[in-house]
């Protein structure tokens, strides 16, 4: 989420994925650094158990989110005089189900 968050502040389009165990840790990050409307891309937990196969089916599943979220233009954040983040931006989430 962080990484995802300050990659598109530097401008680098980002999609942030997480599993489905860190809903609220990544809501509270994204709030916390002044984006509470961050698109994250959520997928079922855990992942440690799945095969090569499941892996590749997981990211084949995910793979048109990805693309909508880096498609719908970056988020922009703007970094006033004190280095703090200034108004959020809005982009919506992305969750799988």
């Amino acid at each position: 989420m962080h990484d995802g968050i300050h990659l598109d502040r530097a401008g680098v389009p980002a999609a942030t994925i997480c599993t489905d165990h860190f809903v609220n840790t990544g809501q509270a990050t994204a709030t916390v650094w002044g984006v509470p409307e961050y698109p994250v891309i959520y997928m079922p937990h855990p992942l440690s158990k799945l095969s090569d196969e499941g892996i590749l089916a997981q990211a084949q599943s995910l793979a048109g989110q990805i693309v909508r979220v880096l498609q719908t233009g970056r988020y922009i954040q703007r970094i006033g005089k004190t280095g703090r983040p200034g108004k959020a931006g809005q982009r919506g989430q992305e969750k799988v189900k």
